[in-house]
């Protein structure tokens, strides 16, 4: 058994002041196998350390906290006692709530904070923006520190210590010392309006400065600023002011700057006096000064551009060796070293008359006045002045100048001036002329342009006018105005909507006239704004809103269609309604304003695109196969969208929808008759729908026709037709065949059967016909279109223009063609057989042997062969007659027509070249080609000369030609055919 570990003991603790930690060591316990120290604070906070050798770095401790340290020792199974406890104090923690306040006049500031525990001294640094440091010690939780600079943002912290460790700086405490004195004061004086500009060299962080300017007799006047200039207004004339510049923040208020002085402008001389002296006509001017100047100056001003002035530090001044009868405008201002104040109201002084000699008049042109004034003569008490015109006038005087009253505009004086002693008028008279200001014109028309607010004056003016201005001034304050020397003006720059006021003055040589009487001009009104717009889809109606135009008593709204058809609507309110615009119509809206004369400019413009139109033109094509409608309408302007609908009596509607002008409604019944309509719609409105259109869902055709010829007989065949069946109720069928006779297009027919219920309908054809059959159903519900068409040939018609010639003893048998054969037969009758003679695709047989009476032929084709022809003409008399022309005229007309030899030349894919010989008396030739083993008609070409080209023919297919000559009333007998075949196309 094991006995419990020794009490651990020379328990030492070293503290780490910068890692807050305390490094425990004490002397080894036999039987330990591990330590734990463990430190309990005085607020309850312990701390453990667990080492297995005897040192242990505690960390975690709480600053400015007591710790008691006890270590206990750890064996197998039991613990030690903990060894005598250790008291460790943890380094100060670093003081709170730091606070301060500025002493502004020694910018000394005071600092307080909390209390750090343990702590026995506390360190206060003061950091600058500048960079400068300022240190205080204390061992209370206070410190003052002084010799900061102005001007600048301290960062305050502070420590605490306990001699051996010392506390992290606190959170910084910021604190603005004073400012510093502005500095480079500089002022400046304006001497036209007295005002005093001081200014300072700027500061790095944001002030208010004042400036205090204080008079001699103690008045203070300020002005503030947030910038490096301020200025002072209102300072007295001729004062000396003393002023200062601080600078202040939101704590303190810097030292004033050095005190600067200034003087103000001189006062301006008052009460200035002029005192003519009459023995030596000498000028003696004076006048008073409110606050003495360091000069003065004196003018005087005379006519004739006479100046004189004098200077001088006394309040009166004299001038001499004035002339006599003279009129002297008389002004005085202070001067001094800066500045001179201005000129005193210029006085007027008139000197010692003269003889009346030397007229002059001085006219007032607003006031229809002119002051006459003369040389005075010696002795004169009396003058009289005498102004002669259409009207005369005088006035009496004993000075020298004298005015006369009343005058008339546009006239021009004779001044006479008479001089009296008392005793007698003097005997020389001496004249002058004047012409008083222009009379005010006399506006007589005024015309304004609408549309660009532009007036048109015209005026009647007196004598003397050089020109004429025209003002025109508006209730609200425009002015404008033009000037013109021929009687009209136009006025521009008129604004709208406004009353303008209008008057004329003239200018004469020295006057301008008195305003004309008033005349006046309403200019256009403004174009109305904020126009507002909505359209009813159902009416096609625009309701249009707008704000009120300046000078606007009615408005109209205007709507004009792309097509021509435009819209108006009136109104003295600021709303209007354009009813019943057309449908799927593109609008183009503007409002206009007017007045009793103008009409004002268009308000903005807007478009708007009506509801569309009801489309038109409806149609259905319905199918019988899948029972379904093809509808179809006419595109409707500006529509997007489209829906069309079947409608029968005893159903739900079938629509469908598209963008096209075409639709397939589906799921139709057979026999019903259905309403078909349409709506279009634009994305924005829908059209009411069209008219309905009806249409029954007829039976289909039927897909299937058959045709037969029965044999020719007296150039007639009979075709039979007959046709598929249609499931469908109630169906009846009518057939109906077209043909023409080739070569006799005025034989053209058409045939129908009755309406029937059977599938079977015989038609008879005339020979030489081309056919077609088609064939219709109907039911109640309509009938339906023609079937597909089955197109035919019946057989040729006989042979004609057969002729029958022998020639170097052999006989030949030729004919015309015959449209639509595709061969020929020629046969001998013997008795009651039969024979054939010859068989040939050719228009000439050899019938050497045969009896020319018994002969007959045929020609055929595919739907079989014609009846018999036995009109055979012999013409070998013919030839026999030729040698009579010329001795009998009644044979002329009868000369017989050779047979063209026909040559084919380049034969292409779609083309062949033919050419034959000059036939003598020929006028034209006929060209026919005929496509072989066809049931297609030949064509024939009419040639006025001896070749022709053929086009449009077939590739790789067999074409026969022949050629025949036209002379008059008779022909040639054909040539013989020539077949060839056309190329294969590439």
């Amino acid at each position: 058994m094991s006995t419990a570990p020794c009490v651990p003991t020379n328990v030492t603790a070293v503290r780490n002041c910068q890692q807050s930690s305390v490094m425990l060591s004490w002397a080894a316990s036999q039987g330990a196998r591990n330590y734990t120290a463990t430190a309990l604070s005085n607020s309850g906070h312990r701390v453990d350390c667990i080492s297995n050798n005897t040192t242990c770095n505690m960390v975690g401790l709480r600053c400015s906290q007591n710790y008691s340290v006890g270590v206990t020792a750890v064996g197998d199974s039991c613990s030690s006692l903990s060894s005598q406890a250790v008291t460790v104090l943890a380094a100060p923690c670093s003081p709170v709530r730091v606070t301060g306040s500025l002493e502004c006049l020694s910018n000394a500031v005071s600092l307080t904070w909390d209390v750090s525990p343990n702590s026995l001294s506390y360190n206060v640094l003061a950091i600058g923006r500048a960079g400068d440091r300022v240190n205080c010690n204390n061992t209370a939780p206070s410190c003052q520190l002084s010799g900061l600079l102005c001007g600048q943002n301290y960062n305050f912290t502070v420590s605490a210590s306990d001699t051996s460790c010392q506390s992290p700086n606190s959170t910084p405490f910021i604190l603005p010392t004073a400012p510093c004195t502005p500095t480079n004061v500089q002022n400046r004086l304006d001497c036209g309006t007295n005002n005093l500009t001081v200014s300072w060299d700027p500061n790095p962080d944001p002030l208010n400065y004042n400036v205090g300017v204080r008079s001699a007799d103690g008045i203070v006047q300020t002005c503030t600023s947030l910038y490096t200039s301020c200025s002072v207004t209102s300072l007295t004339c001729g004062q000396d002011y003393a002023f200062t510049v601080t600078a202040t923040n939101n704590y303190c208020r810097s030292p004033p700057s050095v005190t600067r002085t200034i003087r103000t402008v001189p006062c301006v001389p008052q009460l200035v006096q002029g005192n003519v002296d009459c023995a030596s006509n000498t000028l003696l001017v004076s006048w008073i000064s409110i606050r003495v100047a360091r000069t003065y100056a004196a003018r005087i001003l005379g006519s004739n551009g006479y100046s004189n002035s004098c200077t001088t530090a006394d309040l009166s001044c004299s001038f001499s060796q004035l002339q006599c009868s003279q009129q002297y405008n008389i002004s005085v201002l202070a001067l001094d070293s800066q500045c001179n104040s201005t000129s005193s109201p210029a006085i007027s002084v008139s000197t010692v008359p003269c003889s009346p000699a030397n007229v002059a008049t001085n006219l007032s042109c607003n006031t229809s006045t002119a002051m006459v004034s003369w040389d005075a003569s010696l002795g004169v008490r009396r003058y009289t002045v005498l102004a002669a015109a259409s009207r005369s006038f005088q006035c009496f005087t004993n000075s020298t100048t004298c005015q006369l009253n009343g005058l008339q505009c546009g006239q021009t004086y004779n001044i006479t001036v008479l001089a009296d002693d008392g005793n007698c008028n003097s005997t020389l008279r001496t004249s002058a002329t004047m012409t008083t200001a222009p009379c005010p014109p006399v506006i007589v028309n005024s015309t304004l342009n609408c549309t660009n607010n532009v007036a048109s004056l015209s005026w009647v003016m007196g004598n003397g006018v050089v020109d004429v201005v025209i003002q025109a001034s508006s209730s609200q304050g425009y002015q404008t105005w033009c000037r013109s020397r021929n009687g009209t003006c136009d006025l521009v720059d008129l604004r709208c909507g406004q009353n303008y006021t209008v008057q004329a003055t003239a200018t004469g040589v020295r006057c301008v006239s008195l305003a004309s009487p008033a005349s006046y001009i309403v200019t256009a009104p403004c174009a109305p704004q904020n126009v507002t717009r909505n359209l009813d889809c159902m009416t096609n109606s625009v309701w249009v809103t707008w704000g009120r135009a300046t000078g606007a008593q009615t408005y109209v709204v205007t709507a004009l269609g792309t097509r021509g058809d435009n819209a108006t609507c009136s109104t003295s309110n600021t709303t209007c309604t354009v009813p019943s615009l057309r449908c799927s119509a593109l609008y183009t809206f503007y409002v206009t304003g007017s007045n009793l004369q103008c009409r004002s400019p268009a308000s903005s413009t807007f478009n708007i695109q009506t509801a569309p139109c009801q489309p038109t033109a409806i149609s259905a094509d319905l199918s019988c196969a899948n029972s379904t409608a093809y509808v179809t309408w006419a595109p409707v302007a500006a529509a997007v969208q489209y829906q069309a609908c079947a409608q029968s009596t005893d159903n739900n509607p079938l629509c469908c929808q598209t963008t096209n002008t075409f639709c397939t409604v589906v799921g139709l019944q057979c026999g019903s008759t259905y309403n078909f309509s349409v709506q279009a719609s634009n994305q924005v409105c829908r059209s009411s729908f069209s008219q309905p259109y009806s249409k029954g869902a007829v039976p289909c055709p039927p897909s299937e026709l058959w045709t037969r010829l029965y044999p020719m007989q007296n150039g007639m065949q009979v075709l039979r037709v007959s046709w598929s069946v249609i499931v469908c109720c109630e169906v009846e069928y009518l057939a109906e065949t077209s043909s023409s006779q080739q070569g006799n297009e005025d034989t053209s027919s058409v045939m129908r059967s009755y309406w029937t219920n059977g599938r079977v309908f015989e038609f008879p054809l005339s020979c030489n016909s081309r056919y077609t059959v088609t064939v219709q159903s109907r039911n109640l519900a309509g009938t339906s279109t023609p079937s597909t068409a089955v197109n035919g040939t019946t057989a040729p018609c006989p042979p004609l223009g057969i002729t029958y010639s022998i020639k170097n003893g052999s006989a030949m048998l030729s004919w015309k063609a015959s449209v639509l054969a595709t061969e020929y037969a020629v046969y001998e009758l013997k008795g009651a057989a039969l024979l054939l003679v010859c068989n040939t695709v050719q228009l000439q047989c050899n019938v050497t042997g045969a009896n020319r009476s018994a002969i007959e032929m045929t020609a055929i084709n595919a739907a079989g062969q014609s009846n018999p022809s036995t009109n055979i003409q012999d013409i070998t008399q013919y030839r026999i007659r030729r040698g009579l022309k010329g001795t009998n005229s009644f044979y002329e007309d009868e000369t017989d027509v050779s047979i063209p030899v026909l040559k084919i030349g380049n034969v292409t894919s779609n083309s062949l070249y033919a050419e034959w010989n000059s036939v003598e008396g020929a006028t034209s030739y006929s060209l026919v080609v005929r496509q072989q083993s066809s049931k297609q008609h030949s064509v024939e070409l009419s040639v006025y000369g001896f070749n022709s080209t053929v086009t449009d023919l077939k590739p790789a297919t067999r074409y026969c030609i022949s050629v025949y000559a036209k002379k008059s009333i008779s022909t040639s007998p054909y040539s013989t055919p020539i077949c060839v075949k056309t190329g294969v196309q590439i």
